[in-house]
């Protein structure tokens, strides 16, 4: 991606997360810096600690968490990743096994609404979503570019690596183009089943929704939680949809109040009689009142 941009004029300043997996890692690191000097560059530089478990959660966590840092210290605008179609079709897959409905299925996004820890906005765009790994390889082959291969794809007991080898790079390479045309079908059906709701109203963190049908209530609260890098389980849309309510991994909450769907952080709060009385005209669900009331929310 960096060359790519590089060949269109579009000056971009770099970011690399060092996991110390790997015997390239340290290779990867010096390249970085030999690149950032030669286009003379930033580069921000990240060593992250070892993972004794949930490897690749608590790695995407960190290497999120260093960029939006970057984003806030450097007042950037824009992070731009090297997702590419075969991380597109192995999401599709990830998700299909677990249980999704057409908007999951269409995956990762080409541009999405982000948002620091300090409430800064940023874009989060993936520039190379409809471009396989074969068409980039062959890119860096044909401008002999140097390159690195990521050893630890070979692993087949990490389920990602086992997807890739077993199904998404067996399939893009004999049904590529219709692949790619699917997901723009996938993309336009996300834009019609996400017009059954709209955002009533955003202060903070409390989010209100106005739905068109009780279905449209995880939707509305996947793309809400997206943004804060929050993925709703198959079990957590469930209990939304079918019961109006959901605890969202133990720190968000989603309550239906009618045609109305609240979403806010998980608080627990004694609240005094009188308030709860205005909470229960102003038709409040119970679970979003300790938020509303904590952080002196002004709704009514």
């Amino acid at each position: 991606m960096f060359f790519i941009l590089q060949s269109l004029g579009i000056k971009v300043d770099l970011a690399l997360v060092n996991y110390h997996t790997r015997k390239e890692s340290n290779l990867e690191e010096k390249y970085a810096k030999e690149l950032a000097k030669k286009f003379d560059l930033k580069l921000f530089l990240a060593s992250a600690p070892k993972f004794e478990s949930n490897f690749e959660s608590r790695a995407r966590e960190f290497r999120y968490n260093f960029f939006e840092d970057v984003i806030e210290k450097e007042n950037y605008q824009t992070l731009l990743t090297a997702h590419h179609l075969g991380d597109r079709l192995e999401w599709f897959f990830m998700r299909l096994i677990r249980g999704a409905g057409a908007v999951e299925l269409s995956g990762i996004e080409f541009v999405s609404k982000r948002f620091t820890k300090s409430k800064k906005t940023y874009l989060l765009i993936r520039p190379l979503l409809n471009i396989s790994k074969d068409e980039l390889l062959d890119f860096l082959d044909s401008n002999q570019i140097k390159y690195f291969i990521d050893s630890s794809n070979y692993n087949q007991d990490i389920e990602r690596n086992y997807i890739r080898a077993n199904f998404s790079e067996p399939l893009l390479k004999r049904y590529k183009n219709g692949i790619k045309r699917s997901f723009e079908y996938l993309e336009r059906d996300k834009l019609y089943l996400n017009k059954c709701f709209r955002v009533k109203k955003i202060i903070k963190d409390l989010a209100i929704f106005q739905l068109k049908d009780p279905f449209c209530s995880d939707r509305a609260a996947s793309s809400f939680l997206k943004q804060k890098g929050i993925l709703i389980s198959t079990k957590e849309r469930e209990n939304l949809v079918k019961n109006g309510f959901s605890l969202i991994g133990r720190k968000w909450v989603a309550q239906r109040e009618k045609d109305l769907l609240f979403i806010s952080p998980f608080y627990k709060a004694s609240i005094p009689k009188n308030m709860k009385e205005k909470f229960r005209i102003a038709k409040i669900p119970p679970k979003i009142r300790p938020y509303i009331y904590l952080e002196k929310i002004k709704l009514f």
